[in-house]
C-alpha cells in the first residue's frame, strides 16, 4: 500500500511538480500550505494536471501574488517595501493616485493608488502587478495563460480573457 507524507505542520509533501511521494498521485492548494490562495490554488492544480497528462508546463512562480481585500482592493507580486529594506536593497516608489487616471473618474472608483518598486541602479522592476507591461514587451496571450492573478480582482480578468480568446482561435482551425 502507498502511502503520502506530511510534514511537521500537517502538509503533504510534494515535489515542484505537485507530485507527492507516490509519483501518481498529486495534491495542491491548502493541503499542501502556503499560500492557500484560491489563486494560487487554482495555478497549482492547472500545472499538476497538465504534467499529469504529459502536457508541456511550467513551474510555479517564485512570485505569486497575493492580495489584501478591501476598498479598494490591495493587490502586489514579488517584494514589498519591508522585504526591500530587509534585503538592502537599494529601491524607489513610482506611484499614481487613483484620481489622475481618466479610468478612476469614468468607473467612480474609491480612492487608492498603484505603485511600482524598482531597483535604483538598473531599473529592474522589484514588485508589480500589471497587465501594459506584457503588451510592450510584446508578450503572447498564453502569457496572461501561464499567469496567476489575485481572486476576486479586476487583474484576475486578464486570466480569463486569455484562455477564452485563445480557444476561440484554437478551436477555428
Amino acid at each position: 500500500m502507498e502511502e503520502l507524507y506530511v510534514d511537521k505542520k500537517g502538509y503533504i509533501l510534494v515535489n515542484t511538480l505537485f507530485q507527492t511521494l507516490v509519483p501518481h498521485i498529486y495534491a495542491v492548494g491548502d493541503v499542501i500550505g502556503a499560500p492557500s490562495l484560491a489563486s494560487t490554488s487554482r495555478e497549482q492544480g492547472r500545472l499538476a494536471v497538465r504534467h499529469a497528462f504529459g502536457a508541456k508546463t511550467h513551474h510555479f512562480p517564485s512570485f505569486p501574488p497575493i492580495g489584501i481585500y478591501t476598498i479598494p482592493e490591495i493587490s502586489s507580486c514579488r517584494y514589498t517595501k519591508n522585504k526591500l529594506k530587509e534585503l538592502d536593497f537599494r529601491y524607489e516608489v513610482g506611484r499614481v493616485y487613483y484620481y489622475e487616471i481618466a479610468r478612476n473618474q469614468i468607473a467612480g472608483d474609491d480612492p487608492g493608488m498603484f505603485k511600482i518598486l524598482f531597483r535604483v541602479e538598473t531599473l529592474e522592476i522589484l514588485g508589480i502587478h500589471i497587465g501594459q507591461g506584457a503588451m510592450n514587451f510584446n508578450l503572447r496571450i498564453d502569457y496572461f495563460i501561464d499567469q496567476m492573478f489575485n481572486y476576486p480582482t479586476c487583474a484576475e480578468g486578464y486570466r480569463i480573457a486569455a484562455p477564452n480568446g485563445f480557444n476561440k482561435v484554437k478551436h477555428r482551425k
